[in-house]
């Protein structure tokens, strides 16, 4: 087992996050638009992605334990691209490893962020309806409509304009 192989894992791992960063993008404006077909369609190919991604840290984690075990360590699943940078010797593979690390933090680091303004627009959209049902449900307050003065004070003709027992 060589470093190269792993460099190609962490290579497709950068390629899978870029594709995941761009399906983030297309994500705001259908959540915007709401569109939901649209957002059916991303979520799909989203979890296609994260399938990958999981099949492909399996993959890691099975060569880098094979890595290990060639250069004499125990295997340990827990093992990180940090500690692979440390356990490696070569000055090529290391600054290789480095590079790989960095790109993908890059990856992440960016993709958290589209998550995060897509995560705002969802919670701003469920605050709207929830604002929205509260104005149907609830009665108008009694300043926001007239009364007759004759009317006794807790006699209230007000109808609601949601039935919500419906």
């Amino acid at each position: 087992m060589t470093i190269d192989q792993i460099a190609e894992i962490l290579e497709r791992f950068i390629e899978i996050h870029a594709m995941m960063i761009e399906l983030a993008k297309e994500k705001t404006p259908v959540l915007v638009s709401n569109q939901i077909e649209g957002l059916n369609v991303i979520l799909s190919k989203e979890r296609k992605l994260v399938t990958e991604l999981n099949a492909l840290d399996a993959k890691r984690v099975q060569m880098t334990g094979d890595y290990l075990i060639a250069r004499g360590y125990v295997p340990d699943p827990r093992v990180n691209i940090s500690d692979l940078i440390r356990l490696t010797f070569k000055a090529d593979e290391k600054l290789m490893l480095q590079s790989l690390q960095e790109r993908l933090l890059n990856s992440i680091a960016e993709l958290r962020l589209a998550n995060e303004l897509n995560q705002q627009l969802i919670e701003q959209s469920l605050e709207f309806i929830d604002y929205s049902l509260d104005l149907l449900i609830e009665p108008p307050g009694e300043d926001m409509i007239y009364q007759n003065p004759n009317q006794p004070a807790g006699k209230s003709t007000t109808t609601l304009m949601f039935d919500s027992r419906a």
